[in-house]
């Protein structure tokens, strides 16, 4: 990381606390964390909810909303008339392809969690969004392109299938494997506190109803 930093002139980082990817950059932002800004929140991994969050304290010293320093920015850099909304207006235009389903800013700050418009069981009724309805083993829409329709696999450059010499001399893959609940170096254990609330939270919707 060092040395991908390096090769770059300078490196800002927005962060909350002095993680190992701040300290590495030439100047470290202070942020505001999700209690001290209010914002509209959406998982597409865990549950189909839009939740409201109201933002419940100012935040310390100098920290700033991400989008108070992009607008920042973009003023000085000469186009912040394209960023020249309010937090609430950005959030409004971010709701707005919801709009016809009944899903608003208004509605949400009253209600605070929305079911989106999705299905509960994902192709429940065994028809996927493809021409045929059907799972594709081959692509129609890239035949009509020119393209090759087929599926194929692509191997490792230093694997045994793509090149069996480079195999035999690296025989060690390497796997960048991403933290369930982590961001870069946002959730290290430099903040102990956050750490046992996670794993508390954790245990607390891991017990069986």
């Amino acid at each position: 990381m060092k040395e991908a930093f390096a090769s770059v002139n300078t490196v800002v980082v927005f962060e909350q606390f002095m993680t190992d990817t701040a300290a590495a950059a030439d100047y470290a932002l202070p942020v505001a964390a999700s209690f001290e800004e209010e914002d509209v929140y959406c998982s597409s991994m865990y549950h189909a909810y839009l939740n409201y969050g109201l933002k419940l304290v100012d935040p310390p010293g100098e920290a700033k909303p991400d989008l108070w320093i992009w607008t920042e920015l973009a003023k000085r850099l000469g186009f912040g008339d394209a960023f020249a909304y309010t937090r609430e207006q950005f959030l409004a235009m971010a709701l707005r392809p919801l709009e016809t389903h009944g899903i608003t800013l208004e509605r949400i700050k009253t209600e605070h969690r929305i079911l989106l418009p999705v299905e509960p069981v994902p192709w429940h009724d065994r028809r996927f969004q493809t021409p045929s309805g059907k799972y594709e083993f081959t692509s129609n829409i890239a035949r009509q392109k020119g393209m090759d329709g087929r599926l194929q696999i692509m191997y490792p450059a230093e694997s045994e299938e793509a090149h069996p010499a480079l195999a035999a001399k690296y025989p060690y893959r390497l796997l960048t494997i991403h933290p369930l609940r982590s961001n870069h170096s946002q959730h290290s254990p430099l903040v102990p506190a956050l750490q046992t609330v996670r794993i508390e939270a954790c245990h607390f919707l891991c017990q069986p109803i």
